[in-house]
């Protein structure tokens, strides 16, 4: 029951929008393939990807394949195109998880949490808020996660834009 219900607000949060131009992140408890598609409906879209965006298209369909290795390499890559993204660490953290190595998916998130608040970066910040409260509660850190549920909650309240 607590799963899935904390399956059900991940896929929540993680649905309601997206970070880089053509790319919407996995959903980290649950496991399901992320979506990633290309917006053409913009002027601005319509030029050829950069190799930040190809790195992460490709790392998002090695997920939707199951092809973890190929999907943790694609952003290691991104990762180092723009080490300033919190986006592919927190992809990183989405591949440790459905592999199950959870300590590799916390130092993941959290890393993706640093980078998102050093960018001020709202949307991908409360998005590794939610995978990090997520992934404490798998790991049965239950006082850990309930303060990163307290605090993933918080930040919503006061970002309703994310």
């Amino acid at each position: 029951m607590l799963r899935a219900m904390r399956s059900a607000i991940v896929l929540a949060l993680v649905l309601v929008g997206s970070s880089v131009q053509a790319q919407t992140p996995p959903a980290s408890a649950s496991r399901s393939a992320p979506a990633a598609t290309a917006d053409a409906g913009t002027a601005a879209n319509a030029r050829a990807p950069t190799p930040f965006q190809v790195a992460i298209n490709r790392g998002v369909e090695a997920y939707r394949r199951r092809e973890y290795d190929a999907a943790s390499t694609a952003f290691r890559e991104a990762a180092g195109v723009d080490a300033r993204s919190a986006l592919p660490q927190l992809y990183l953290g989405y591949v440790a998880n459905a592999r199950g190595d959870a300590a590799t998916a916390l130092g993941a998130y959290r890393e993706a949490l640093r980078l998102a608040i050093a960018a001020n970066d709202d949307l991908n910040h409360a998005r590794a808020l939610a995978a990090l409260a997520a992934a404490q509660e798998a790991a049965s850190r239950w006082s850990d996660a309930r303060t990163a549920w307290q605090e993933s909650s918080a930040f919503g309240d006061t970002h309703a834009q994310v």
